[in-house]
């Protein structure tokens, strides 16, 4: 089981030109970690909210620019 990732690259690298689409898989129990030089309040309460397991929420979503 896995969870789909797409979106439009916003930086050119060696792989994708701006505006390009990518696409990427996670795996069930795979460790993520999103690098962002600066969070806005608002990002960091709902990163904090969606990962506390107290309400049982066994998926969850969160869309940025």
């Amino acid at each position: 089981m896995c969870i789909s990732i797409k979106g439009r690259n916003a930086k050119e690298n060696d792989f994708l030109k701006i505006g390009q689409f990518h696409t990427f898989e996670i795996e069930l129990e795979t460790r993520l970690t999103i690098i962002k030089e600066e969070w806005a309040l608002y990002e960091i309460n709902l990163l904090k909210q969606i990962s506390q397991d107290e309400d049982g929420v066994e998926i969850a979503a969160m869309v940025m620019e």
